[in-house]
């Protein structure tokens, strides 16, 4: 969101009181969606398409009047933007990196020193978009400044609309300048538009921060300032204050119906964006919606909302590391209104001072340099001071590896290998480790990504050996390479690797996007034909099972399962179904990565079983020679809660992956496990 431009609006003639109002209704949408997550609102996050019509409309109107006029350069208008957004941005990316090196667990370092880079430069839309489609960075806690992709959207868009603008209105010399620049707006908002729809279908997670699927919000905005006066001039009071009340309907309504699982922006955007703009283009100075809107805490809302933009995440994400941290548990209703008072106060302190201080100041030629000088110099120095964080980060890591590989190398035991007398008497491998311990297939490219159709395979162990096995599966099978690469090296076996992330080695393996789901179905049948004419002497298998099926999905599951591994028993190749691991609950995992506490100290909860058992028992029985092995033990104390922690090492690299260090010490359970389902092959 933006507190863009100027609240005047020449069309009416002076300062609009519904779009002041309008800003407030969206700040409020965003803040209890955050501050209350999980409550009605769970929609709330189309206040930030609001905010993207708002700015398309008044930055539209400034610069067709400017530009058209003579009066505005780009330039100019680009220091105001500066003078105008820049000054509370970097203040409060500031603070938030100050405050996370103080509170947060190194754990978070690293990704809020990149992310803080990142909205520095207005790239934080950029760096969230990359996230979203690594599937490594899946699992990472919130960053206290993920909500600056927004900021970084809206300022691309500064960035090149007024070029759009300023080469239509060229043009339209010639043609006509109104029309010019009107049939450039449509274009891009057409455009923009049938992107958003595509690109939703395909991947949710990609168009949500890219600013091509967004652009046309901006354009909705943009083509109401350019509108005839209809509504305004040709249509009488009643009728304009009864589209305002749809209009701020539509807006309410989103919120209320929509969720995390509405594929968004896509066509499910045009609500919230369409309501904005029947709001805005209605003009309603007598209605309902009038009456809200000068009510004196809505125009205080309304005035305050970017800096309340900015510091309302900052504080959702530092509260919830304290209150962990402190073992503390607030109840969802309390934990948010701790915070509205706090964010209130920041919001008219930064208004107050910072905002208002840089609002307005001339704008001549030295005043314009000095802005971008300034600018430079503040952007600098906040990332300088994020560059160290990074630093810090990076030390501390190689500090506690190297006491790890101390430990190892003095003849430590670790995770389920621990013994009496060799295992360690502290965490030695902390969670700030156990982050990056992955199997070796991911820096070997043996791995395919989640939207990535091709086979990859990499070949583990003894290249001669007389015995082959596969590997196949998605990370949760990937997780079991440690410790079969261990047996390998004990039995001079070879292994063949076929994994590719959140998908599974069955026929009705695909979810997520619509590419996900595709690219599953196509590396499935590559699979298929490639484990049927290959000559192995066994196929071990595992999967993310997803808990609380219902019966028909465990059926469908198990079904799927089944027809995947037919063609492969019947050549005569055993199929070996590893079922998946108890895992953390988010809790849990918070309270391992994103908390200082001793994670010792964040108690495993009761382990929930989940759907897997009964669906690849089910799958067995279907298919002769197949077996199923229960691993389950390894990972549950004696009360059958969730080890987090076991032989000095930190078990679990986020919720369900567990690390390549525990995996290796995981041999021997393994090798028992196979050799009493009878399909371990004879050592080579």
């Amino acid at each position: 969101m933006s507190r863009a431009t100027s609240t005047t609006d020449t069309h009416r003639g002076g300062f609009r009181d519904d779009i002041q109002a309008l800003r407030a209704l969206a700040v409020v949408l965003v803040v209890v969606y955050h501050f209350w997550p999980g409550g009605a609102l769970q929609g709330g996050y189309v206040g930030v398409d609001v905010f993207f019509v708002i700015s398309g409309y008044l930055i539209t109107r400034h610069l067709v009047t400017g530009l058209s006029g003579g009066t505005l350069t780009l330039r100019r208008f680009w220091a105001r933007r500066i003078r105008r957004l820049l000054p509370a941005a970097l203040l409060v990316i500031c603070v938030t990196v100050v405050a996370t090196l103080l509170i947060a667990p190194v754990s978070m370092w690293q990704q809020t020193m990149v992310e803080a880079i990142g909205s520095t430069f207005s790239l934080q839309n950029v760096v969230l978009m990359l996230n979203s489609v690594d599937y490594l960075a899946e699992g990472a806690n919130p960053s206290p400044l993920q909500h600056y992709w927004s900021l970084s959207v809206e300022e691309q868009f500064y960035l090149v609309w007024p070029v759009l603008l300023l080469a239509a209105i060229a043009l339209g010399r010639r043609w006509g300048r109104r029309s010019v620049v009107t049939v450039a707006i449509v274009a891009v908002t057409v455009v923009s538009f049938a992107a958003s729809l595509v690109v939703t279908e395909v991947s949710a997670s990609i168009a949500y921060f890219i600013p091509v699927t967004r652009a046309w919000e901006f354009g909705v905005g943009a083509l109401v300032a350019l509108a005839p006066r209809l509504l305004a001039d040709r249509l009488g009071g009643g009728i304009r204050a009864t589209i305002a009340v749809a209009g701020l309907a539509a807006i309410v309504l989103a919120a209320f119906v929509f969720d995390a699982a509405t594929p968004f922006p896509g066509a499910a955007a045009a609500l919230p964006v369409l309501g904005t703009a029947a709001v805005i283009a209605a003009a309603d100075t007598s209605g309902p919606t009038a009456i809200l809107a000068r009510i004196p805490a809505v125009q205080f809302l309304g005035r305050v909302s970017y800096s309340l933009y900015l510091w309302h995440w900052p504080l959702v994400v530092l509260l919830d590391i304290g209150v962990r941290t402190l073992g503390v548990t607030l109840p969802p209703l309390v934990q948010g209104a701790v915070l509205v008072v706090p964010a209130l106060v920041l919001a008219w302190a930064s208004k107050r001072w910072i905002e208002d201080r840089f609002l307005e100041p001339k704008g001549d030629t030295a005043t314009t340099r000095r802005s971008f000088a300034v600018a430079g110099v503040a952007a600098s120095a906040v990332a300088t001071l994020a560059v160290a964080g990074m630093l810090m980060s990076t030390a501390t890591v190689a500090d506690a590896q190297q006491r790890f590989t101390a430990a190892i190398d003095g003849g430590a035991c670790v995770g389920a290998a621990a013994q009496p007398g060799c295992a360690p008497t502290e965490v030695i491998a902390p969670a700030v480790l156990a982050r990056d311990d992955l199997p070796s297939t991911y820096a070997g490219g043996c791995q395919a990504g989640p939207r990535q159709a091709e086979l990859e395979t990499c070949v583990l162990g003894d290249a001669d050996a007389e015995t082959t096995i596969a590997v196949v599966g998605d990370s949760h099978a990937a997780s079991w390479i440690p410790a079969l690469e261990t047996i390998a090296e004990d039995r001079g076996w070879r292994i063949h690797t076929y994994l590719k992330s959140s998908c599974a080695w069955a026929t009705d393996a695909g979810n997520g996007d619509a590419l996900q789901r595709s690219s599953c179905e196509a590396w499935n049948d590559d699979l298929g034909e490639t484990l049927t004419e290959a000559d192995y002497d066994a196929v071990i298998t595992s999967y993310f099972a997803p808990t609380e099926l219902s019966d028909a999905d465990t059926e469908a599951r198990a079904a799927g399962l089944a027809e995947a591994w037919t063609p492969v028993a019947e050549a005569g190749t055993p199929v070996v179904a590893i079922e998946d691991t108890p895992r953390l609950t988010d809790d849990a995992a918070d309270c391992v990565f994103a908390s200082r506490r001793d994670p010792e100290a964040c108690t495993g909860p009761v382990h929930v079983d989940d759907s897997s058992a009964e669906t690849l028992q089910v799958a067995s029985e279907a298919v002769d020679g197949t077996s199923v092995i229960d691993l389950d033990a390894a990972f549950l104390d004696d009360q059958d809660r969730v080890n987090i922690v076991e032989g000095g090492l930190v078990l679990w690299r986020d919720s369900h992956h567990f690390t390549a260090t525990f995996s290796s010490s995981l041999a021997e359970d393994v090798e028992a496990a196979l050799t009493g389902a009878d399909v371990l092959p004879a050592a080579g």
